[in-house]
């Protein structure tokens, strides 16, 4: 059986900021992050209001998740 183990998550800040380029409308962020710099996602946030809008638009619209690197440490057999 595979484990996967999340390592770190970054460029959140580059792909918020990436997202809302196209149109130029940086003034309208409000993300809030906590310590270890991921963003905190509210329902009433604009930031998380037009990533859900995006994403739902399809693949050429949510470009802006490709900023964003995981790392991953995966435990797995052999033969696998």
């Amino acid at each position: 059986m595979a484990k996967f183990e999340t390592l770190e998550v970054a460029g959140w800040m580059p792909a918020l900021e990436g997202m809302r380029a196209p149109l130029k409308s940086y003034d309208k962020s409000d993300i809030v992050f906590d310590d270890n710099k991921i963003p905190i996602f509210d329902s009433s946030n604009n930031d998380y209001l037009l990533a859900k809008r995006l994403c739902l638009a399809g693949t050429e619209h949510s470009k802006w998740m490709r900023q964003v690197q995981v790392w991953v440490k995966i435990s797995a057999p052999l033969f696998w």
